[in-house]
């Protein structure tokens, strides 16, 4: 639904919803229009194109919203009434829906709205969120479905997984490991494409015994879009020593064990920028290459 299709049906399911617990509050409340206005659910093609309407009929779904909680929360309705889950969300979501300023109500630019994490978007779900995956957009859920691949016999679905539609691919690697894990041997390889992949994930399948492959995604650090500095491409490491070895052949120093911000185990590579001018006189420092604005880069596997 697009946004004025959702506030709509938040109103209409508020009202439905008072109708059952409360009908003879409602009718002696219900402002004129309301039944021709929310009858039936509206739908995106038989709203009319001009722009003009639609945000006429965007203020006056909000003030209906707002004439309905303000007479559920008034001193003199019933408590409960303010308890029934439709009048809740409605409550939760004309907040950053709409706002009143100087006794003038308006749409929330969506700058104002909240974060598609938290927002409700159905009045029947609460736990529904929109999802936003490169040129797709949805409202609902997300599903990963595993199934085996062998070319000598049917591909069967093995998991399937019903996640928030914000949440990251990355998260549900995990956990479609520990379902596989629970109905048994897991498989000895797992295929997945680069939206499941990385370093974390590969670490965590191997002490599982799976080995996870697939393509792992670009570097995309500011020196490999810019060209301008070294990427991590350029470097090789040395797993078996614990360094690094930069373009120009000189050596890290041994790699240290940290946390980054989020509170991820990384690994730390550094290379010594005296050192490095006295045993390469005509290697160029990542540090000096960097363009302006940008932070040092520091390596890491």
């Amino acid at each position: 639904m697009n946004r004025l299709e959702q506030v709509h049906e938040m109103v209409r399911a508020a009202l439905n919803a008072l109708a059952a617990a409360a009908p003879d509050r409602l009718l002696a409340q219900a402002e004129p229009g309301w039944f021709e206005r929310y009858e039936a659910r509206i739908e995106d093609y038989r709203l009319r194109r001009n722009k003009a309407e639609r945000i006429r009929l965007g203020h006056d779904i909000g003030a209906d919203g707002n004439g309905i909680l303000r007479a559920v929360y008034s001193q003199a309705a019933p408590g409960w009434l303010r308890d029934i889950p439709a009048v809740q969300t409605l409550r939760h979501v004309w907040i950053p829906q709409y706002v009143t300023i100087d006794d003038r109500l308006r749409w929330r630019t969506p700058d104002e709205q909240l974060p598609g994490t938290i927002r409700q978007i159905s009045p029947y779900d609460s736990d529904a969120r929109s999802g936003t995956k490169r040129e797709s957009h949805w409202d609902g859920y997300k599903v990963h479905l595993t199934e085996t691949c062998d070319t000598d016999a049917p591909h069967l679905t093995t998991n399937v997984i019903t996640a928030p539609s914000p949440g990251s691919d990355y998260d549900a690697t995990e956990q479609v490991h520990e379902a596989l894990a629970s109905r048994g041997p897991t498989p000895a390889v797992l295929l997945a494409d680069k939206g499941y992949m990385s370093a974390r994930n590969v670490a965590r399948a191997e002490r599982r015994g799976i080995e996870l492959l697939g393509p792992m995604m670009p570097d995309q650090a500011w020196q490999s879009a810019e060209g301008n500095g070294f990427a991590v491409s350029d470097f090789t490491i040395h797993w078996d020593n614990r360094v690094m070895t930069c373009p120009s052949g000189a050596a890290s120093l041994p790699w240290a064990n940290e946390t980054d911000q989020g509170g991820t185990s990384v690994i730390g590579m550094r290379f010594d920028a005296r050192l490095q001018a006295l045993s390469h006189p005509g290697a160029v420092h990542p540090r000096r290459q960097r363009p302006p604005h940008h932070p040092a880069p520091i390596g890491r596997a």
